[in-house]
C-alpha cells in the first residue's frame, strides 16, 4: 500500500469534505460552502483551482444570478461512492 505525503492526505480529506457537503447541498453558494467547511473563501477557491488543475471533473461551479454555486457531477458522485 502506497503511503501518502501529509499534504496529499490533507488535500484528499478537504476534497472529501467538500464533495460530501455539495452532495448534501447541491447548488450551495461558494460563500455558504466556505462557511460550512470552516474555510476562508480564498482557501475554497484554491481547493477548487487544485481540482481544476487535476482535471478531475468532480464539481461544477456555475454562475447563478450574482453568485457562483457548486454542483456535484456524476463523476463526483462516483468518486464519493467509491470512498465508502
Amino acid at each position: 500500500m502506497r503511503e501518502h505525503a501529509p499534504e496529499e492526505t490533507t488535500f484528499e480529506a478537504r476534497l472529501a469534505s467538500l464533495l460530501h457537503f455539495v452532495a448534501e447541498n447541491d447548488g450551495a453558494s461558494l460563500a455558504k460552502a466556505a462557511k460550512q467547511l470552516s474555510l476562508a473563501q480564498s482557501e475554497l477557491l484554491r481547493l477548487l483551482s487544485e481540482l481544476g488543475e487535476h482535471g478531475l471533473g468532480l464539481l461544477e461551479v456555475r454562475p447563478e444570478e450574482s453568485r457562483q454555486v457548486l454542483h456535484l457531477t456524476a463523476r463526483g458522485r462516483e468518486w464519493l461512492d467509491a470512498q465508502t
